[in-house]
């Protein structure tokens, strides 16, 4: 018969399919057992690596992903002896030499996600991720060098005052003084690329901070701002 011309009924496809599932798991078995103990070679890994790149799941195929896990137990998803491994990965922490590793070996490399444009829906949900993230582990994102001297001198002057507040989730600041409706900002030198200091403007850390503090001050907020180098020699600020 020539191919191409032959077009398979939809009972024929649902019988091939039910019968192609069935035999999944021997199949996938009889793999395994062949594979168990046999080391892939850097050739290999490579090309598995350059098969991959650029791989992203469609939303039809996330969804179906989506359907086999959801409320679900580890047990239901992957049998009972591989429900304790996935749990022990997903609390796994790695140690520091297994970190230095990674962080040499991703070194020089362009980001994955260069070049890809991203939704204003996108945004906005990695936005909220990031705020909730911030929001439960504020010990992460506090307590720097610079806010430490900040803490001291707004302590030195009986100033009452809101460490780490989030102001109407849309910002999280480094200090906020209610009586004054005032928000202080201290920013390390290296991590917001002081120029006075040499720091080159990674990401456009400066603008950043710039369109955060017009963003407050929409809000009805007075904001002042503080370089690291400056509260090196600073013994007292008088407040607006």
């Amino acid at each position: 018969m020539p191919i191409g011309i032959y077009k398979r009924t939809d009972e024929h496809r649902k019988h091939h399919s039910e019968s192609s599932a069935s035999r999944r798991p021997e199949i996938a078995l009889k793999i395994s057992v062949a594979l168990k103990g046999r080391k892939k070679s850097p050739e290999h890994i490579r090309k598995i690596l350059e098969s991959r790149k650029n791989f992203r799941h469609t939303d039809k195929s996330k969804n179906k992903i989506g359907e086999k896990t959801r409320n679900k137990t580890y047990e239901q998803i992957y049998g009972e002896e591989r429900a304790d491994v996935e749990r022990l990965k997903r609390g796994y922490v790695r140690s520091i030499e297994h970190r230095k590793k990674m962080s040499l070996s991703h070194k020089g490399q362009p980001s994955k996600l260069r070049g890809i444009k991203l939704s204003d829906e996108h945004k906005k949900k990695l936005s909220l991720s990031r705020i909730h993230y911030m929001q439960n582990n504020p010990a992460k994102f506090s307590n720097t060098k610079p806010e430490l001297i900040m803490k001291g001198l707004l302590d030195s002057l009986n100033v009452e005052y809101v460490h780490q507040k989030w102001i109407e989730h849309t910002a999280l600041v480094d200090f906020y003084i209610p009586s004054k409706t005032l928000i202080i900002e201290v920013d390390g030198c290296y991590w917001h690329c002081c120029q006075h200091c040499g720091f080159e403007n990674r990401s456009n850390k400066r603008e950043k901070d710039t369109e955060k503090t017009q963003k407050l001050e929409s809000l009805g907020y007075k904001v002042l701002r503080f370089w690291e180098h400056d509260l090196q020699h600073m013994k007292l600020i008088h407040l607006p």
